[in-house]
């Protein structure tokens, strides 16, 4: 797996991303284009372990979906990304691909800007199964991630979410942006919206 290089492909992938989430809009606010079955929270910095991926797979298969993408929001992949190494930062995955490897896909970086790496130089990450069972928004300033789940009637039972991984609720959530503020102090403005959109 690598990072898409052809035009074609970054728009398919932000196609599918943008079925299923408000990709110009931020947390708390609301970032799902559709009312989820269920929603729970994760820390920014799990995207980088391979657990994250691990129960990204497991939600994708449980709905029937067979691959998982996913797609730097910001910085900008064309302006940025594209237009200063000739890659764009989102990628395709089978479910069940090597997840060690799509770490070290996040963390490699332009052989002359090593800070450019995913783990380094991303704000806003977007993820989404093949056909929307699972969607996931990962917001660095926040060190906040929202993981939602839809139904698909035609699959019967819904996804369950995978014991032993550190999932979050709203007020949970609350919580992990703490570090984000001065004083450790999430203004009202904050906190209201984050419970008025997840609450």
């Amino acid at each position: 797996m690598r990072f898409v290089t052809s035009p074609d492909s970054y728009s398919r992938i932000r196609r599918q991303l943008d079925r299923h989430l408000l990709l110009e809009a931020a947390l708390p606010g609301a970032v799902l284009r559709h009312r989820p079955r269920t929603h729970t929270f994760f820390e920014f910095d799990e995207v980088f372990r391979e657990s994250f991926w691990d129960v990204m797979y497991i939600l994708a298969a449980q709905s029937g979906d067979d691959t998982v993408v996913f797609s730097v929001i910001d910085p900008d992949p064309e302006e940025y990304f594209y237009r200063e190494f000739g890659y764009f930062p989102a990628a395709e995955a089978p479910v069940g691909f090597d997840t060690s490897r799509i770490i070290d896909v996040l963390c490699s970086a332009p052989d002359d800007s090593p800070a450019d790496s995913l783990m380094h130089n991303s704000h806003t990450i977007a993820i989404a199964s093949s056909f929307g069972g699972m969607v996931a928004w990962a917001d660095r300033s926040l060190g906040l991630g929202l993981l939602a789940l839809f139904d698909r009637p035609e699959m019967g039972v819904g996804q369950r979410l995978p014991e032993g991984f550190p999932f979050a609720d709203v007020h949970r959530a609350i919580e992990i942006i703490r570090p984000a503020f001065v004083g450790s102090r999430v203004p009202d403005l904050i906190r209201n919206e984050l419970l008025r959109n997840y609450g």
